[in-house]
C-alpha cells in the first residue's frame, strides 16, 4: 500500500521526489562511493603492485627466452657456416667426404682423440682418413653406427706415412708435445723450409696426396743416418669444431 501510495503521489506531483533524489539521495551515494573508493584504495594500489610484479616477471622471463632464441640462431648460423667451409675446403679429387661435428674430444695432450657424430650409417670405415681445411689430422680407429673415434696425428703414438712435395723424400709424421716432426729423412737430403708435406700413401692406411702441413725451423740431426724435421700445421685442433672424413 505505502509503494501504491508513492508511486500515485510521484505521478500527481513528482517534484518533491526529484527534490529529494538531488539533494539527499544523489550526495548521499557519492559520498558512500567517495567513502567506499578512499577505504579500498590502498588494497587497489596493492593489487596493482602485485600485477605489476607478475607482468615484470613474465617480460624478464620472455627476455631470457628471446635471448636463448638468439644465442640458439646465431650458433646454428655459425655451425652452417663452419660447415660450408669445411665442405669447400676439403674437397679431394676422385674422393667423396661427409662432415661430421666434434662431439667429444680427450683431455690428454699426449694421446689426443676426438669423437665425431658420423659413423657407419654414414659410410665411415675405420682406417678412413679425417681432414679439417684440407689438411690431414687424424684417422679413424673406432666406428659404431652414429659416432666414431678418431686419434689425432698430433698424439705421441701416431706415426703418418709422407712425402715431402719438392724433394720427394719420405718418412714418418710423428706427434708429440712440440707439434709435429717428419722423421726417418736421410741426413744427406737437403730439405728447404716451407717445403709442403704431404700423406704418401705408403701402407696402404691413407690416400696419397692429403697435405699435412709444410716444413718450419731449423732441421735438426737426429742420428748419424737420419735428421729430424719440424712440421708446422695450419689446423688449430682446440678450435675444431666440424671435420671431413673420407669416405
Amino acid at each position: 500500500m505505502s509503494i501504491l501510495l508513492l508511486v500515485i503521489l510521484y505521478e500527481i506531483w513528482p517534484l518533491p521526489f526529484w527534490y529529494l533524489s538531488k539533494n539527499v539521495i544523489l550526495p548521499a551515494g557519492e559520498m558512500t562511493s567517495d567513502a567506499a573508493n578512499a577505504a579500498i584504495s590502498p588494497f587497489r594500489f596493492l593489487l596493482n603492485i602485485s600485477n605489476l610484479d607478475k607482468e615484470n616477471k613474465q617480460l624478464v622471463q620472455q627476455n631470457e627466452d628471446l635471448t636463448a632464441e638468439v644465442a640458439r640462431l646465431n650458433e646454428n648460423v655459425h655451425l652452417c657456416s663452419a660447415v660450408n667451409q669445411e665442405v669447400n675446403l676439403s674437397k679431394i679429387e676422385g674422393q667423396s667426404t661427409v662432415v661430421a661435428r666434434i662431439v667429444g674430444r680427450t683431455p690428454n695432450s699426449s694421446n689426443q682423440i676426438i669423437i665425431i657424430n658420423a659413423g657407419t650409417n654414414d659410410q665411415v670405415k675405420e682406417g678412413a682418413a679425417v681432414l679439417s681445411s684440407g689438411h690431414l689430422i687424424g684417422q679413424v680407429k673406432k666406428v659404431d653406427s652414429n659416432r666414431s673415434e678418431v686419434k689425432l696425428i698430433f698424439s705421441h703414438d701416431s706415426l703418418v706415412p709422407a712425402i715431402l712435395e719438392k724433394t720427394r723424400e719420405t718418412g714418418l709424421i710423428q706427434g708429440g708435445l712440440e707439434g709435429l716432426s717428419l722423421t726417418e729423412i736421410p741426413a744427406t737430403a737437403n730439405v728447404a723450409e716451407q717445403d709442403r708435406v704431404l700423406t704418401s700413401g705408403l701402407g696402404g692406411d691413407l690416400p696419397a696426396g692429403i697435405l699435412i702441413g709444410s716444413t718450419r725451423g731449423a732441421l735438426k740431426e737426429k742420428d748419424n743416418l737420419f735428421q729430424s724435421i719440424k712440421v708446422l700445421s695450419p689446423v688449430g685442433v682446440s678450435t675444431l669444431e666440424v671435420v671431413s672424413v673420407v669416405k
